[in-house]
C-alpha cells in the first residue's frame, strides 16, 4: 500500500521473526509497567532539556524513537519537512538583557520566539508605552522607537471554558492562568508593528511571578516576523514601564540567525491488523517540547509498541510521533501540526481509497505525570505542591466517556474529570483537536500546568517536573483502553456530534 507522498521506510533487520506471533485472544495479559523503562526515558528527556522544533536535541529524540522502534522489528516510516529555524541561544533564562535605562541592565524573562533579531550593537530608541487590546494597538505611536505593552496573566476559570460530560466532578475555583495561552492569543501580527516603523517591542508581564515568567516559550504558533520582542516581569517590568512613562531611551539586544532549510521529521509505524486490517486506530503524540513533560507522550507509545509486537492487534494500529507542535506555522494554518500529517496520509484514516483504511478510534497523549505548582503573587514565589497536576482529559462521544469512567485511573486516583470537546467556547487544547476535526472518535490527554511552556535553566533537574507514579497510572489507563478499543465493535465507539 502507498502511504502517501514523501514517506521513506526504514525496515529493521534485527528481528525477522517479530511478525510471526499468534493473533490475540480476548484475555491477553497486560505487559508489566516496568519502572526501569520509564525512569530511563524521563531521565533521557531531562538530560536533553528544551527540544525546540528542528533543534539538535529534538533530532536526538527523534533518532532515539526510530531506533527503539527498529529494535522491536517494526517498519518505521518518516516524513522529513524543512523550515527556517530561529537559532537564538540567548533565549535561555538569565541570558537576555534590556540595557540602557540609566545605563543599567534590566533582565528580560524570555524572548518572543520567531519575533526577530538585532545586530550585536542592539537597537536603541525611546521607550514608548502603548495601550489598548494588542489587536487594536496603534503601532505608529512608537515609530522609530521601542514599544512597551502590558500583558496580564489572569486566573483561569475552567467552569466557563471547559464544559464537562455529565458525571464528572466539577472544576475547582479559578487557578493560575497559563501564560503561553495569553501570549498565543495576544502576540500576533507583529508585521503590523514592523510596517509602522517600530524598532522593537517589550511586553511587560502583570499578575505573574518571576519564576513562572522566566524562560517562557510563547507564543508558539507564530511565523517569523522580523520584529525583535522580549518579555519582562516583576521589578524589571516595573522599571521598564516607569521608564516608558518618562520617555527614556533604552537599548535592546537580541541576536540570532535563521538557519534555512532546517530538517525535522514525522515518524510513524503501521502494525497491520490480523482481522480488520482496513480499520485503523491512530495513537499519536508529538516529539518537540520545552522540557521533560512537554513533550513526553512518546514513552507511552513506545511501551505499547512492545506489547503490540508480542500480541499483534486485530485492527491496524498506527503509532504516530509528530513534529512541529511548538512551531507549526511553517507546516499548518490550523496551529496543529497533526493536521498536516493527516492531510498528507489520508489512506491511513479516512477511507478515501479502495485499499485505504478508515480510522475508528484515535488518541493523543501529552504531558504525562506533570506535577502541580502553586503561585503566590504576594511573595513572588512559584513552587511545587507535591501533587500531580489535574488532568485535561477529553472524550468526543458519550460511549467513550463511559469507557473512561470505567477504565481511567489517572494522575489523581478517584478523580476522573472528562471534558466535552463538542460544546463550549474553547476549542480542544492540544494535538487531539485535529483528530476531532477529522471526525475520528477520540480520547486525548493534554495536562496543562502553567509552567508547561517554560524552558528551565541548565542546573534544574527536570525529573522534578514528572510524578512517575502519576505517569505510570496514566500509561496503564491508556493501555487498558487501547487494548479494549482493539476488541470493541465499531459502533461502540459512538458517533461524532455534528460539527466534529
Amino acid at each position: 500500500m502507498a502511504w502517501g507522498r514523501g514517506a521513506t521506510a526504514f525496515l529493521c533487520l534485527l528481528c525477522s521473526g517479530c511478525r510471526g506471533f499468534a493473533a490475540p485472544t480476548r484475555h491477553i495479559p497486560q505487559l508489566p509497567i516496568t519502572d526501569s523503562f520509564f525512569d530511563a526515558e524521563i531521565g533521557y528527556l531531562a538530560g536533553l532539556k528544551s527540544r525546540r522544533t528542528g533543534s539538535e536535541m529534538h533530532n536526538r529524540l527523534i533518532n532515539r524513537i526510530c531506533g527503539q522502534l527498529e529494535i522491536l522489528g517494526l517498519e518505521v516510516f518518516t516524513e522529513t519537512l524543512s523550515f527556517d529555524y530561529d537559532d537564538v541561544s540567548s533565549l535561555l533564562p538569565g541570558k537576555l538583557s534590556l540595557l540602557g535605562i540609566n545605563e543599567e541592565p534590566v533582565a528580560a524573562s524570555s524572548a518572543v520566539p520567531y519575533s526577530g533579531h538585532t545586530l550585536e550593537a542592539g537597537i536603541t530608541g525611546r521607550l514608548t508605552r502603548l495601550t489598548g487590546p494588542t489587536s487594536a494597538v496603534d503601532w505608529s505611536e512608537a515609530a522609530d522607537n521601542i514599544a512597551v505593552i502590558s500583558i496580564a496573566n489572569p486566573p483561569v476559570d475552567a467552569k466557563s471554558t471547559l464544559p464537562l460530560w455529565p458525571g464528572s466532578p466539577p472544576w475547582g475555583p479559578p487557578s493560575t492562568g497559563i501564560p503561553s495561552t495569553i501570549a498565543n492569543s495576544n502576540i500576533t501580527d507583529l508585521n503590523r508593528a514592523a510596517d509602522a516603523g517600530v524598532r522593537a517591542i517589550v511586553y511587560a508581564w502583570e499578575n505573574i511571578t518571576d519564576e513562572l515568567a522566566a524562560g517562557l516559550y510563547a507564543p508558539f504558533h507564530n511565523p517569523w516576523f522580523g520584529m525583535p520582542a522580549v518579555f519582562v516581569s516583576g521589578n524589571s517590568s516595573k522599571r521598564v514601564q516607569e521608564a516608558a512613562a518618562a520617555q527614556m531611551q533604552a537599548k535592546l539586544t537580541l541576536t540570532g540567525r535563521l538557519r534555512q532549510s532546517t530538517p525535522t521529521s514525522n515518524v510513524w509505524v503501521v502494525i497491520r491488523g490480523t482481522e480488520l486490517p482496513n480499520e485503523s486506530i491512530i495513537l499519536s503524540t508529538h516529539t518537540d517540547g520545552t522540557n521533560a513533560a512537554e513533550e513526553n507522550g512518546h514513552v507511552a507509545l513506545l511501551h505499547y509498541a512492545q506489547w503490540l509486537t508480542r500480541f499483534p492487534p486485530r485492527r491496524t494500529t498506527i503509532l504516530a510521533f509528530i513534529t512541529a507542535h511548538i512551531h507549526a506555522a511553517p507546516f499548518s494554518t490550523t496551529k496543529r501540526s497533526t493536521t498536516r500529517w493527516l492531510a498528507d496520509y489520508p489512506t491511513l484514516w479516512n477511507g478515501s481509497e479502495p485499499d485505504g483504511m478508515r480510522a475508528v478510534f484515535a488518541t493523543c497523549v501529552e504531558h504525562l505525570g506533570a506535577v502541580a505548582y502553586e503561585e503566590d503573587l504576594i511573595s513572588n514565589t512559584y513552587t511545587p505542591t507535591g501533587l500531580p497536576q489535574e488532568e485535561l482529559l477529553y472524550a468526543s462521544t458519550p460511549e467513550l466517556t463511559a469507557l473512561l469512567y470505567n477504565q481511567w485511573i489517572g494522575a489523581i486516583p478517584n478523580l476522573t474529570r472528562i471534558i466535552n470537546p463538542n460544546v463550549g467556547p474553547q476549542a480542544q487544547l492540544g494535538e487531539g483537536l485535529p483528530l476531532w476535526h477529522a471526525r475520528i472518535p477520540e480520547i486525548s490527554l493534554v495536562t496543562a500546568p502553567p509552567w508547561l511552556l517554560k524552558e528551565f535553566p541548565k542546573e534544574f533537574d527536570e525529573r522534578r517536573l514528572v510524578d512517575m507514579h502519576a505517569l505510570r497510572r496514566q500509561v496503564d489507563s491508556f493501555e487498558r483502553i487501547w487494548r479494549m478499543a482493539d476488541l470493541m465493535p465499531r459502533h461502540d465507539f459512538g458517533t461524532m456530534a455534528p460539527g466534529g
